[in-house]
């Protein structure tokens, strides 16, 4: 999309060298990947909610092979009510998608990527400093990048 580049000579910051090397792989829609794997969540929350559990982000359990771990916890869901699924949904694709266009694809994903790897070593160090023990990822879940996403448009938008 079109971006506001640096003017000629003048110094580039480190994201905009990140960009010029990375920029070509960075995903484009990538809240409508957010949202679908939300819905996803919320679907087998009603179909197969016994399978939530093997989902959640558990640092004794991917600490034990479970490495899938570090991904699927993005999509289980936050409620269960089907309103209010509806509503949250539809509005932060509307917020995602203006910021994917305000800021570029490449600096979203990167607000998107350094959340989620900051999300997981802080439960990692949670897990490290409390002495071990399971039952972290029932806390931790997509909320709160989405919550990020909403304070990314707040600051953008006032």
């Amino acid at each position: 999309m079109g971006k506001i580049l640096p003017e000629r000579g003048a110094p580039l910051n480190w994201i905009d060298k990140l960009e010029r090397k990375l920029g070509r792989f960075a995903i484009s829609k990538l809240t409508l990947l957010i949202i679908g794997g939300n819905a996803l969540g919320y679907l087998m929350a009603y179909t197969m909610p016994q399978y939530l559990l093997y989902l959640t982000l558990e640092p004794a359990l991917i600490l034990k092979g479970q490495v899938w771990r570090l991904l699927t916890w993005l999509i289980v869901p936050v409620g269960r009510n089907v309103l209010s699924v509806v509503i949250t949904l539809f509005f932060y694709y509307s917020i995602g998608t203006a910021m994917e266009r305000t800021w570029g694809d490449f600096r979203y994903n990167l607000y998107i990527f350094s959340g989620i790897l900051f999300t997981v070593l802080g439960v990692f160090i949670l897990y490290f400093i409390s002495g071990g023990g399971y039952g972290y990822g029932l806390y931790v879940n997509v909320y709160y990048v989405c919550v990020s996403i909403f304070l990314a448009f707040a600051v953008s938008y006032p």
